[in-house]
């Protein structure tokens, strides 16, 4: 199977959300074609349980940091950079939902900062060392699934989600014509047959340049190919249909 060039030995990728779900398997994926690992989580018993699941451990260092404080990122790249040098990969997975009313202003303030403000730190201190770079490398930043949305309804999380998607958007388009491609990862709190399922399907699709990863509710494993049940068949709820880009789903209404 065609894999994105960014998937090689010896190449760099730092992850965070690393100590469970997706960065978890997505550490798993790198690790498999020996690419050394920074791995960035305010877990730090999650990040071992992560490093002892890979395996191999000499080729994996971990940071236990809380990656919502914008000011931890130089931090975070002067350690991944004394480590490994420049890295390849850049995968910014975080989540912070928080309980609490949408009156509440430091719980409000904590959501944008950990998932929109943090990430865009993440990029702003990473991506001159990726430009440098003359081989493929990659940005891959989790957005805001419908399905996910819609089973904890939030307007101060969707803000933060929303802020991201359209940071990605545009950081796709502003690095096109660079060695750099940008993704981003909408879990739509999918069901897979196994996690190597998962990674070839996300493979797939960064190799294909796709902007947005929507990981679909089933993806189906036949005979080594992979097929999503057809929206014309099925329109109920457990067959969501992938997202328009939000610069297309946002309407601008006219001032008065």
């Amino acid at each position: 199977m065609a894999i994105h060039q960014v998937f090689k030995a010896g190449n760099v990728a730092l992850i965070t959300g690393a100590a469970s779900g997706i960065g978890l398997e997505v550490a798993k994926l790198c690790s498999g074609y020996g690419m050394k690992l920074v791995l960035v989580d305010e877990d730090s018993t999650g990040l071992y349980q992560t490093r002892q699941a890979i395996g191999e451990t000499a080729g994996v260092r971990c940071l236990t940091v809380d990656v919502s404080n914008v000011d931890s990122w130089q931090y975070v790249r002067f350690k991944a950079e004394e480590f490994w040098g420049v890295i390849d990969f850049l995968f910014l997975h975080q989540s912070l939902y928080l309980c609490g009313i949408w009156q509440n202003n430091t719980v409000w303030h904590k959501r944008i900062a950990a998932n929109a403000l943090a990430f865009m730190e993440g990029v702003s201190w990473f991506l001159p060392g990726l430009r440098r770079k003359t081989t493929s490398t990659a940005i891959l930043i989790t957005g805001l699934g419908k399905r996910v949305f819609k089973s904890r309804p939030n307007a101060a999380y969707a803000a933060s989600k929303a802020a991201i998607e359209a940071f990605t958007e545009a950081l796709h388009e502003e690095l096109q014509s660079t060695f750099t491609s940008v993704h981003l990862l909408v879990p739509e709190q999918a069901c897979f047959e196994s996690s190597e399922v998962m990674s070839k399907f996300l493979q797939q699709k960064m190799l294909a340049a796709e902007l947005r990863i929507s990981l679909p509710i089933y993806v189906i494993k036949t005979n080594e190919k992979f097929k999503r049940k057809s929206r014309t068949e099925d329109t109920s709820e457990d067959h969501l249909e992938d997202e328009a880009p939000i610069s297309k789903r946002l309407k601008t209404e006219p001032r008065d």
